[in-house]
């Protein structure tokens, strides 16, 4: 499955960025450090200026950690998401 970027709609990246903003005040406040300083390191990719491109995101997250994104279509099961982690794969949808 791939990202269609192209699809967001201006109200959906309007809503990330309320939420994005939102939950980076409130971790600011009570996340860990090495939290912040986390999405610091990957602010360039996520951030709340849009949506993030998960195939950016992924290559961030695997420089820095040895981890990547695995996009799937939506829930799924115990069984597939905990073999993408024994993977070092983070599931996530569009």
């Amino acid at each position: 499955m791939i990202q269609n970027y192209k699809d967001y709609t201006a109200e959906q990246q309007w809503v990330w960025k309320e939420l994005f903003s939102r939950q980076q005040d409130n971790l600011l406040q009570k996340g860990t450090a090495l939290h912040n300083e986390s999405v610091s390191l990957l602010n360039n990719v996520f951030n709340a200026d849009s949506i993030p491109k998960l195939a950016d995101l992924s290559a961030a997250l695997l420089e820095h950690t040895g981890w990547q994104i695995h996009i799937v279509e939506g829930f799924i099961p115990a069984v597939e998401f905990l073999t993408l982690l024994s993977e070092k794969k983070f599931a996530a949808s569009t």
